[in-house]
This record gives C-alpha cells, structure tokens and sequence, in this order.
C-alpha cells in the first residue's frame, strides 16, 4: 500500500513538472508527446533489454533528440533497461524530452518468450552403479545462459532404461530426459545418455584379513557374539570401485564358505572362501580371507581387598576364603589360592588358619585355557578382638536421594543403604547387624542420613557410624510457551504456561510480569510477558538471573546432545538452569530462568449486547418519589476480557449508585444509547 501511494504521487508529481515547463517555455521543443497506453517488450530468451523511445512514442514525427526512459514499478525502478526481475510486474514506463522535460507515459509488460539452453553430459558407470546411477553420480545438466540462479531452477528427468545381454557391449544404456524450470516458468530440455559397462573379475577387490597384520584381530568379549564380531558386515565383503557387486545387470554371483579351526579356550580362525562367478564369460575367482578370534586376556575378577579374621573365643578357628568373582573371562580357567600356611586349587573354602595376629598376605591366581594369568593380593588381617568397620562417609545426589531412598527409608526399609557399602567384619565371626537410620534431609533435597550398624555376638555388642551427605542440585530445564498472535483475548491463562522438566530437587514457583503496548502494526494491543521461574531452594523473587542460559536450539549447532528436557527436538524455547555455551556441558546454577514472550491480540468482532441491553424499570415504593440507583451490568459477548464500559447518563457517570433520583426517563449511553424508566408502583392491602 505504500509503494502504490508514493507511485502515484510520483506521477502527478512528474505530470505537474510537465505542464509548469510547458507553460514557461518561451522557446525550443514545443511539441506534446503522446505514448502507446500499453506496450509489451519481448527478452527474447535475453537476461535484459535497452529500450528505445521510439517503442513506446504514438508518433516519431519528433526532432531526434535526447529521450531518457524510467520504468517504475511496486520493487523495481530502472533507465532505459528492462530485465527479468520486471517480469509480470506492473510497470509504468515514461519518455521524457530531456532538453524540455516534456514527457508522457504508459504501461509496460514484460515478458520472455524463448527458454535458456541447457546442456546435458553424456556419462559412463559400471553395471553395479545402476541402482545408484542418480544424479549425484551422473551430474545435473548445466545451465548456459539463465537468467536467475542455478538453485533456484526446478531440475526434473525421466528415464528409459534398456537391459542389455553379456553379448553386448554395454551392460545397460539410461536414456534420461530431462526438464528443467526457471522462475519465469520457462523450460529447457535435454537429453543425457549413461551408458553402464560390465565389469571384470579384475576389478573386483576381496576384503582385508583380521589377523592381527592386515587389520587387528578379534577379542572376545562379554557384550558381542563370535556371530555377531565375525559377520560379514563387520569384516568386509568384494567390492568394485567402492560398491557392492550384488546386482542383476553386472551378471556376477557372490558366495562365501567359512572353515572354522578351534584355537585354545574360545580362540578361532576363521578361513573364509570367497567366489566371484561371472556368468558373462564363465570364469571364477576365489580368495581366502583370513578372521582371528582371540583371547589375549587373563581373567578379570574381583576379591575384597582386605580379609578379617579374629582369635575371639566368641569366633571360630576356621575361615572360609570367598571365592573369587569372575567378571570378565571368555574361556575355561583354574584357580589356585595360596596362603602363608596352605595352597588350595579351589574358587574359595574352608581352612583353619594358625592364631597368629598380624596382617598375612592371601593371593589369588587365575590361569585360563590360554594360558593368560591374573594375580591379586588380598591382606588377611588377624586381630585378637573383634572388629566393625562402616563403609567410608559417602555423597548422594539429591535426585538419586528422591528417587531410590526417600520412600524406603521413611518405611522403615533400611537395608536399601547396602547399595551405599557393606561393614568390614571378621568373617570367622557371627554377626547379627541391625540397621537403623536418622534422616535430615529436607524438601529441597539438602541434609544428612546417618547409618547407625549394630551387632550383637556372644553378648559383645559392636556398632559404628556411616555419615551420608546429600547435596542439592538445581538443573531444572523449562519449556517456555512460545510467542502466539491470538483472535481475541481470552486472558492470562491462553498464553500458555512453562513446563518444567527433572524438577524433582527443586521447589520451582512461576512468576511474571506484562508489559502492554496500545499502539502495534497490525494488532489491536501487544503483550510482552516477562517469565521467571525460579528454585526457591536458592533463589527467591529477587535474584538477578547472574548465568544467562542458551536455549537448545542454539546448543545443537556446537553440540550434539541439545535435548535439554528429552522430547526428541532442540527449540528456541527451552533451557536449562545455569547452562549455555560457554560451560556446557557443566552449568554454572543460579536457580533463575528469565524468558521473554511476545503476545499480539487481534479482534475484529465488535461487542453484542447479549440481551439488548434492557435496564428494568425501577419502582419507588411506599411515599417517596426519589430513588436510590445502581445501573445493573448488561451481559456482553465479546472476545477481548480487557473490555471496559463506557457508562454516561443525566444521572452522572458510571453504573451509580445515585442518590435521590426522581421519577422519570433517563437517557443511558452504554456504547449504544439506552433508556433507564423509574416509575411509581400502586400498591393494594
């Protein structure tokens, strides 16, 4: 609407300069000029054009003088040249005289008749290309003279496609036609032929051995198979320049036979016999590839570090050795446990140990089928008295806290704290623990547990201690409501609210505040809503949100892992507590998130008065003839709840109450005019 108001303007202001020159003139080119009110000039497949003034001039019978032509239109404004970009485009071309100014005008069109060339390469793949013979591989068709940007064309192709037979000389032949559009809605064709050629058993290119030379050998391992290590998709199948051979037009078959040979414990190679038939001339091609599955590793275990023992008379002479725990052990193995006083070839036991007090060193040795050895010391620690030694103080997150302890330990379940160590005891001695808990951890997630482990053996009572830290941490995420431009205003609660995500730590409270401007393009008012969520844990209403956050979304184009609150997408809107780029992935908490939401409300329904806006009449009873008034509401139907009323009548402003009103007819203006009628009421006894 701008552009057509100032164009305008420019025309009557160009018309008044003509007839102020002509009407002060007293010499030279006199002579009115008169245009062809429409024109249309033809680009001819040309980018551009210069125009002359003889095109557009209803008559040439003028001096041959100096014309300049300006071509204006809604985006384009040019001198004596036209271009594509004023294709269908409103224009407006004037001629003016440039000694006299004097001029005329009429409108221009523009068009294209004739499409750009394009030029499309012939290309040559091999047979097993087929499937792939796109045109990333086989190139697009280059544009020799557009006029507009070769990605903004539209390039489309189909193909025809001929199987050949091995007696010919090519595999295939595609013959893709091609179309493309340029923005003008011009098209230009071609036609590319990709020819596809057999291959030879010389190109083909068998898979790589896993022998610890060529490629590393296999481990074995507890979280993958021999099946699943070994497999062809691990180690590599014949290709040919990069590319699968398994393809109908190539006319070459694939097969593989494994000869497995057992090795120490689990070990084995693998002997893998590839062959490659090509049905063209009948020839066959095999190769060997060579597959390692080792064990190399001794056995990974786990025995306490430290063995307690006591000469109490409350305990027993015998100790039983725990057995060691296998945590990683591909293949078969031998255990041999040796002790200061005896060698035992079992996974633990039974031995009586000499009273002698002091620490002893116990070795575990495991052996496995392949001959690979692992060894740990354990102290065994011989005292005269019994011991209870708690696990060391320890640290829990507040949301492991919520999640694992809280409930059990309130019902009384203390066993659960297991998780957090086991007492050190002597294991020749009978123990009977009971465990007890104080807990002083508060909503916020912040406090102590202490473990109370008590034994009684033989009536000898042993307790001790076990401090538990848990440790607050604020790393809430929010998902802000996004910015809305609503068709009436139904009030705060259709904005939207944050939705919080991983709060079970924090005490989170929501607050904010607007902002409204009166006067916006295109809207009747805007709301900016200033949000702040805050952890009142850490925080309160006034804290300064002292780390800016970075939203998810600006997250993802550094970092791979932006889901902050784990719904599948990275937006503008979310963000969490004290995390942006700089100290990702480690947030800097302050327990304040501020967001700012943009709302714009519209309303293009005028109100209604639901029922007419009817006042009922007012009755004076009894002897008096004045009345006290307060003017009911009417019901209104509107869409915007920032509604107010505009209330005047001779009783005064607003809905009242007025006092000592006389019988009689009022005139009411509430928006549209209204009648208020107080009449005198007959009563009969």
């Amino acid at each position: 609407m701008k552009m057509y108001i100032k164009t305008c303007f420019d025309v009557f202001e160009k018309l008044l300069f003509t007839l102020l020159f002509v009407n002060l003139s007293p010499v030279g080119f006199s002579q009115t000029l008169e245009c062809f009110d429409n024109v249309e000039v033809d680009l001819m497949g040309e980018c551009d054009s210069l125009l002359t003034y003889d095109l557009f001039l209803e008559s040439t019978d003028v001096p041959q003088d100096e014309f300049t032509l300006e071509i204006l239109g809604s985006s384009n404004t040019s001198v004596n040249t036209v271009t594509v970009n004023q294709i269908e485009e409103s224009l407006i071309v004037y001629v003016i005289h440039v000694d006299s100014g004097n001029m005329c005008w009429g409108n221009l069109d523009v068009i294209n008749s004739e499409a750009f060339q394009i030029n499309c390469s012939d290309k040559t793949v091999y047979c097993h290309e087929a499937a792939i013979a796109g045109p990333t591989l086989t190139g697009y068709p280059q544009i020799l003279n557009g006029c507009y940007p070769d990605s903004t064309h539209i390039f489309e192709y189909f193909d025809n496609i001929v199987n050949l037979d091995c007696p010919d000389e090519h595999a295939f032949t595609i013959n893709r036609l091609w179309t493309v559009t340029d923005e003008n809605g011009l098209i230009a064709n071609c036609n590319q032929v990709i020819i596809g050629d057999w291959l030879t058993t010389s190109d083909i290119i068998f898979p790589q051995n896993f022998d610890d030379v060529s490629n590393p050998a296999f481990e074995c391992s507890d979280s993958m198979t021999f099946a699943v290590q070994t497999d062809t998709t691990v180690t590599g199948i014949p290709l040919a320049y990069g590319r699968r051979l398994e393809n109908f037009y190539c006319e070459l078959s694939i097969t593989h036979a494994d000869i497995i040979v057992p090795g120490c414990g689990v070990s084995r190679e693998i002997k893998r016999n590839w062959s490659v038939i090509n049905s063209c001339d009948n020839q066959t091609i095999t190769y060997q590839q060579i597959i390692q599955y080792k064990d190399s590793a001794g056995p990974d275990f786990f025995v306490p570090d430290t063995l307690r023992a006591s000469t109490s008379e409350n305990c027993s002479a015998n100790f039983n050795l725990p057995p060691a725990v296998i945590e990683l052990e591909c293949s078969d193995f031998e255990i041999e446990i040796v002790t200061p006083w005896d060698t035992f070839d079992t996974n633990g036991g039974l031995f009586e140990f000499p009273p002698i007090p002091g620490n002893h060193i116990i070795t575990y040795n495991l052996t496995d089928a392949c001959g690979n050895q692992s060894t740990k010391d354990v102290i065994f620690k011989i005292s005269q008295d019994e011991s209870l030694f708690c696990p060391n103080d320890t640290t829990l997150t507040c949301k492991r806290y919520f999640d694992i302890y809280e409930n059990n330990l309130a019902n009384g379940n203390y066993a659960i704290l297991n998780n957090l160590g086991e007492p050190e005891i002597d294991l020749n001695c009978y123990f009977n623990f009971q465990n007890s808990a104080t807990v002083n951890v508060n909503s916020c997630g912040m406090g102590t547990i202490t473990r109370l482990m008590i034994s009684e053996d033989g009536g000898l009572s042993l307790n001790c201690n076990q401090s538990i830290t848990v440790q607050h941490l604020s790393d809430f995420s929010v998902e802000f409501p996004e910015d809305m431009t609503l068709n009436c205003d139904t009030g705060p609660d259709g904005y939207g609210m944050p939705i919080l995500y991983g709060d079970n730590c924090e005490n989170i409270e929501i607050a904010y505040t607007d902002q409204i401007f009166q006067i916006v393009p295109d809207a009747c008012y805007q709301i900016v809503r200033q949000w702040k969520v805050f952890n009142s844990c850490i925080s309160n209403p006034d804290t300064l949100n002292l780390t800016a956050e970075t939203n998810e979304f600006i997250l993802g184009q550094t970092f791979a892992n932006c889901d902050l609150n784990g719904d599948g997408t990275c937006n503008e809107r979310t963000f969490q507590d004290g995390l942006n780029a700089d100290n990702y992935p480690n947030p800097n908490s302050d327990g304040v998130i501020y967001y700012e939401q943009i709302i714009e409300i519209t309303d293009e329904t005028a109100a209604v008065f639901v029922n007419g806006c009817n006042i009922p009449t007012v009755c004076v009873e009894g002897n008096s003839c004045v009345a006290t008034i307060i003017l009911p509401e009417p019901e209104l139907s509107a869409c915007d709840y920032r509604d107010t009323w505009t209330v005047s009548s001779a009783m005064g402003q607003g809905f009242g109450p007025f006092t000592n009103i006389s019988i009689g007819r009022f005139g009411l203006f509430i928006l549209p005019w209204m009648n208020v009628v107080i009449a005198p009421v007959v009563r009969r006894f």
